[in-house]
């Protein structure tokens, strides 16, 4: 009897284990290069512990050399390295994407997006020399298309800030032909904003304002036309030009308003009152930019859009110095969204505030004591007569 309950313990044992067994694989079984990736940008980003994130991620690049994840691994490397900010970290960074690039051609659109990125990292490093060279090799292998066109505007740009003369007109030139001729309506905005921002940075007024006269002599329906007159008022106010501002700015203010008015696609009308709004601040119109953004708030109540217009109104504010009513804005939304991400943001407003207005009389005090105070002459004595 004891033999027989001894037998059927032992049994019963042996089947438990071959049950579990499978448990137990499978909690050993490792995890895959998708999810050691994952685990590795949690330390980094949510778990603030960089050096362990680094080395899980060279752990990963070196057990998955041909596996996509180790692609990601590098850029999420140099990403880190940049950071960091020093010399021979921006020097690992280049390490971990030409080691991308070299890997996957300029034929993949990471190997192209590792080759601009290891381009800016050198220009960072100041080694512009290299700089420039590095990102007119990419040019020039690269096929032609969105991503040629994505090298060209990374090496004009480089050019303008660093290039020799010749240089300096070869990317001005590429920059006027493609807000001309591209058909990406995005990347003609992006080179002709590029170009004028450069010749208004450089105090070429003129030549900034004949980039916008060639873009709407070639598209003259484009609805951006009208704050491209307002864009082109604010260089006749830097350029000194006060009733040239006024002129065109009314011009500009006029066409936009029409088209607002005419606007029936409710997220397109708001995205030009928004626009318009921030022009007019740059312009120094304050009142027509709260008047915009006040606008947006009535018209569309309950709305994302209106909350959005409500939080432009207030940075408006604080860009333009008028803290007291910044903070009223703030304080009005963290009022009206308790326990919510836009109460959140609000709180850090109100305490970016509270410190600008602290740095103001901190400022304030030390003129006051630092500045010469007026001595009073001692009085002349009296005169008998």
């Amino acid at each position: 009897m004891l033999r027989t309950i001894r037998r059927v313990l032992h049994t019963a044992t042996f089947a438990a284990a071959i049950v579990a067994l499978p448990l137990l694989v499978t909690s050993c079984k490792k995890k895959t290069p998708e999810e050691r990736l994952q685990e590795a940008q949690s330390l980094v980003s949510e778990q603030r512990q960089v050096p362990l994130g680094v080395l899980k991620l060279k752990e990963i690049i070196k057990e998955f050399p041909d596996d996509p994840s180790a692609i990601d691994a590098r850029f999420m490397l140099a990403e880190i390295y940049m950071s960091l900010g020093r010399k021979e970290n921006m020097e690992n960074a280049y390490e971990e994407l030409e080691g991308v690039y070299t890997k996957l051609g300029l034929k993949d659109d990471r190997g192209v997006q590792a080759h601009q990125f290891a381009s800016q990292v050198l220009f960072q490093m100041e080694e512009r020399d290299k700089a420039l060279a590095h990102a007119k090799e990419g040019l020039e292998k690269v096929e032609d298309g969105p991503a040629k066109i994505e090298m060209g505007f990374l090496y004009s740009q480089m050019s303008l800030m660093a290039g020799s003369e010749e240089e300096k007109k070869a990317a001005e030139d590429f920059f006027l032909k493609t807000s001309l001729e591209t058909e990406d309506a995005g990347f003609r905005g992006q080179a002709r904003e590029m170009l004028a921002d450069y010749y208004r940075r450089t105090q070429r007024f003129d030549d900034s304002n004949a980039v916008y006269d060639a873009y709407m002599e070639k598209y003259p329906k484009d609805e951006v036309n009208s704050q491209l007159i307002l864009a082109k008022a604010l260089n006749y106010r830097l350029a000194g030009d006060e009733e040239k501002f006024e002129e065109t700015f009314k011009l500009g203010s006029d066409k936009l308003h029409e088209q607002i008015t005419a606007e029936l696609n409710p997220e397109t009308k708001v995205r030009m009152q928004r626009d318009t709004a921030r022009l007019y601040e740059v312009a120094g119109k304050l009142d027509l930019a709260e008047a915009m953004l006040k606008t947006i708030m009535a018209e569309n109540v309950g709305k994302m859009a209106a909350m959005e217009a409500q939080i432009g109104l207030g940075e408006t504010f604080m860009r333009t110095g008028n803290l007291d009513k910044a903070r009223e804005i703030f304080e009005s939304i963290r009022r009206d969204n308790p326990g919510t991400p836009m109460a959140q943001n609000a709180d850090q407003a109100i305490k970016a505030i509270d410190g600008r207005v602290a740095e103001l009389a901190k400022a304030a005090a030390e003129a006051t004591e630092t500045s010469p105070t007026l001595k009073q002459e001692p009085a002349a004595p009296a005169i008998n007569e």
